[in-house]
């Protein structure tokens, strides 16, 4: 077996594609590629040289096995091996078609496997084998085209050998002694050859010419050697010759002149050599990438020239093909000015019929650049193209060769687990230039904070790991993630923008967190996760407990992917009560998730998970698109026109179809754009900057916009001037200490008033007693939202509750 041998498996389940190749490569083979379609096996067919295929019949695409194999039959003459669950007779005569070098059934043993692909190679190989002798042979007969005549003047009767001469060949011999033959000669030639034949009938001697003839416009060139034989009385018997084409002779002198061209126009440096290596010509190149001059180095020899004299350089091409006829390699050169530099080698050895060396000829090619690339490739698959830093394979080597250090050692070492806070939020909103800006200069500083001999690498996205190498005790590492903290958290200017960014980390040291590369990152990763729980900008130790609430934080993840395919969300409504009425003026749209066992999980633990995988979003989509059907209903069934408030979460708000989806939500619905109110939080509108087009296109249609939970955030004054906004609502962490505590009331007053001057609505959240509803009415607050009026009800029940109190 050739453990080079490049197989092609086609295979459209990928499972059953992994497992051959596994089998395959377990025999020594090479799976050079692996396609699900036909399509995908041509172009593989066309940009490599497998040297067979294994082929499934059944594929995906327009193309099956059979058609695919028929094709490649036809286009690359390469072996194709049928693997298939289909063995009908109808499939096979269709295979049979195709000329495979095998047909296996699955499933078939690795065995068979084994010797079917076997007896595939070494019937293609004899096959080629003996194409490559016909062709040989068909060449070199046509190469000669030379042929015996003898002609008969009498009978006209023409004898031949037929030793290759081709057509047109037999006709100039049939002519040779005719007026026909004199007429098809090239004009020049007419009046010498003419003269040349009848004196060999006169006087019996050999007569040889090469003559020109043109067949077509093509110009051919024939060498006719003729002696004519007389009998007893001196009359011509017959005409005996030679006829052999030397067109490929004649052109050879044109050939040398181009080759004279090509080797001195060549890009690769020629150089030739005698038997003793010493050099007998150059070619231009050769100067050009040596910076020798012929002068210079003819008659010297090549080893002494070029040779680096370096332990690390090849031996030389010439000591090798001593007993061979050809080789070719890298080595290093030695350019005049002392520069060494990689070239790819050639060299072929001109023999004697005794086997005696005549002559080497070398060629030669400066390979640096190519080698460079190289080395580029080398180090974007082992570092981040962005950063520059370490990725994850060369984590892994670093992390592997560090644990074997510290069990060896009986040492400890520490692991970082970093994530950039709101990353995803600034990239979004800022764009992912200025993401990519972020993440370059936190790069720089977590750099700043490490010591010498500490890694630091970026997984993806804004996921870093640091590897703390010779540590003492445990609480190095947290002082590391100070450090880092501190670096990453001052301010940076991106573009025309100032930014703060903050990191959670999470921290395992070895072995007491983990004694493998996946247990200590495991580790470190669900720490982070509990760093970021608790408040963003911090770091935590790994501890077992977190391992569980990993688990539940992971199980409650794909709960609500599982929820969204079951539509297991229900949207409840809260209302919103007008001071100055007592009636409803609004209803808030809120999303629940009941259990099947009864109960519900609180929005405070789904919506954060949602927001950080993105599953925010048809979340969003499906509560504001259900709640636009169900108020529009109620105004279609009789109730005066009821406002519709629904939360928009950032990654919503930030989504280029956002204002689509909304017009769609309308639309679908038939409720007017006028009654719907859409709540953004201010760390939203905090990342929005000046940039209001969004909102202030959702104002144009009629829609109002309301900033919710306000107090708990850092908006500007400046920024609520020129938002387009229609209300504020104050967050029920005000709320719900006055009118005891004094802080939340001057806090709640100087909101009250600065929205009268904004000239907007307020609505009070989270009142749940008299005590805070007279307060909130006594200071002229519009609109109040809270238990005292009503829990959040099913939008059957918010119906009803509407319907008695309108």
């Amino acid at each position: 077996m050739n453990a080079r041998t490049n197989i092609l498996l086609v295979e459209d389940e990928r499972i059953v594609a992994l497992d051959l190749k596994q089998q395959l490569e377990t025999l020594g083979y090479f799976v050079s590629g692996m396609a699900a379609t036909g399509e995908q096996a041509i172009h593989q067919i066309e940009n490599g040289n497998p040297d067979l295929v294994l082929m499934d019949i059944h594929l995906e695409g327009m193309l099956d096995g059979i058609d695919t194999a028929d094709y490649i039959q036809k286009n690359f003459r390469t072996p194709v091996i049928f693997l298939t669950a289909y063995a009908e007779n109808e499939t096979i005569e269709r295979a049979k078609t195709t000329s495979p070098f095998g047909y296996l059934v699955k499933p078939c043993t690795v065995r068979e496997l084994h010797g079917t692909l076997q007896m595939a190679l070494a019937r293609h190989a004899a096959e080629s084998a003996r194409a490559r002798s016909e062709e040989r042979l068909r060449l070199a007969l046509s190469a000669a085209e030379m042929s015996v005549w003898e002609w008969d003047p009498a009978t006209g009767n023409l004898v031949h050998d037929g030793g290759g001469i081709p057509e047109r060949g037999f006709l100039y011999v049939q002519a040779v002694a005719g007026e026909c033959f004199i007429a098809d000669l090239h004009p020049e030639d007419r009046e010498p050859v003419g003269k040349l034949l009848e004196a060999a009938k006169a006087a019996g001697h050999a007569v040889r010419r090469v003559y020109r003839r043109m067949h077509g416009r093509e110009l051919h060139y024939l060498e006719v050697q003729a002696s004519v034989r007389f009998e007893h009385r001196g009359n011509a018997l017959r005409l005996i010759g030679v006829i052999r084409d030397i067109t490929a002779l004649m052109s050879a002198q044109e050939q040398l002149r181009q080759a004279a061209a090509i080797y001195d126009g060549i890009a690769e440096g020629v150089l030739v050599l005698d038997a003793a290596q010493q050099i007998l010509s150059i070619n231009p190149a050769f100067s050009r990438i040596t910076g020798y001059t012929a002068t210079e180095v003819v008659g010297q020899r090549m080893h002494d020239l070029l040779h680096t004299r370096s332990p690390d350089d090849r031996v030389s091409p010439l000591v090798i093909t001593d007993t061979k006829s050809s080789w070719s390699g890298e080595m290093l050169c030695r350019h005049k000015g002392d520069r060494v530099f990689p070239i790819w080698c050639s060299t072929a050895v001109v023999r004697d019929k005794q086997g005696a060396v005549l002559r080497y000829i070398i060629a030669f090619s400066d390979i640096s650049a190519i080698r460079q690339t190289e080395e580029q490739l080398n180090f974007l698959v082992h570092h981040d193209a962005l950063t520059g830093l370490p990725n994850r394979l060369l984590l892994s080597d670093r992390l592997e060769q560090t644990i074997q250090r510290a069990a060896r050692a009986k040492g400890i070492f520490g692991l970082i687990y970093l994530d950039l806070d709101e990353f995803k939020f600034i990239n979004d909103t800022l764009g992912h230039a200025a993401g990519d800006a972020v993440l370059k200069t936190v790069t720089v500083r977590v750099k700043s904070a490490l010591r010498r001999g500490d890694t630091a690498a970026r997984l993806g996205g804004d996921e870093f790991v640091i590897l703390l190498d010779s540590i003492s005790h445990a609480e190095d590492v947290a002082k590391i993630a100070r450090k880092l903290q501190e670096a990453i958290s001052e301010i940076m200017d991106v573009g025309n923008e100032t930014v703060t960014i903050t990191a959670s980390m999470g921290l395992s040291v070895y072995p007491n967190d983990g004694e493998t590369i996946a247990g200590l990152l495991s580790a470190a990763d669900t720490a982070m996760y509990t760093a970021k729980s608790i408040g963003r900008n911090q770091y935590c130790f790994y501890t077992p407990e977190m391992s569980h609430r990993a688990k539940e934080r992971v199980t409650l993840e794909q709960g609500i992917r599982r929820g969204l395919r079951q539509k297991e969300f229900r949207v409840y409504y809260q209302p919103q009560v007008e001071f100055a009425t007592a009636r409803v003026a609004a209803v808030e749209a809120l999303v629940r998730w009941p259990q099947p066992q009864g109960g519900f999980i609180p929005p405070v633990r789904f919506i954060p998970i949602a927001e950080e995988n993105g599953l925010i979003d048809p979340i969003g989509r499906f509560v504001l698109d259900q709640a636009c059907r169900d108020v529009a209903q109620w105004h279609r069934d009789g109730l005066p026109p009821t406002r519709l408030a629904v939360n928009v979460s950032a990654r919503q708000l930030i989504n280029r179809s956002f204002d689509r989806i909304v017009i769609e939500a309308l639309q679908d619905s038939g409720l007017p754009p006028y009654l719907l109110e859409l709540e953004i939080t201010e760390s939203t509108l905090q990342a929005l900057g000046q940039d209001s087009s969004h909102l202030r296109e959702l104002r144009k249609l009629g829609i109002s916009i309301a900033i919710d939970d306000f107090g708990t955030g850092y908006s500007s004054l400046s920024m609520l001037r020129h938002l387009p906004l229609d209300r504020l609502k104050i967050d029920r962490s005000f709320i719900k200490d006055v009118p005891e505590d004094g802080n939340s009331v001057v806090i709640v007053q100087t909101i009250l008033a600065m929205a009268r001057q904004l000239r907007l609505e307020v609505v009070a959240e989270g009142v749940e007693n008299e005590l805070q509803r007279d307060f909130l009415r006594a200071n002229h607050c519009d609109i109040a939202q809270g238990y005292l009026f009503s829990e959040p009800l099913p939008a059957e029940v918010m119906w009803r509750t509407l319907c008695a109190t309108f």
